[in-house]
């Protein structure tokens, strides 16, 4: 599902990327955790705000993601 390479900037430590098929696992595990997201607001809020909670979500993780907050570095 992966394989590793040397970090070039610190050798002591390795860098991971994910084959086709991990990342066809990371897109079925995103699919779910927005579907799963998407059930668990609605109930909550109900109606069209569940539907928003769950998009500023979304994009509350994809900021969080491309600015690196919360994962690890290498």
């Amino acid at each position: 599902m992966g394989h590793t390479t040397t970090n070039p900037s610190d050798r002591r430590s390795s860098l991971l990327e994910l084959t086709d098929d991990g990342l066809q696992l990371v897109a079925a595990a995103e699919a779910t955790f927005a579907e799963t997201l998407a059930e668990l607001t609605a109930g909550a809020l109900g109606g069209p705000s569940g539907l928003a909670a769950v998009q500023v979500l979304a994009e509350l993780r994809s900021v969080l993601e491309r600015d690196q907050i919360g994962l690890p570095t290498g």
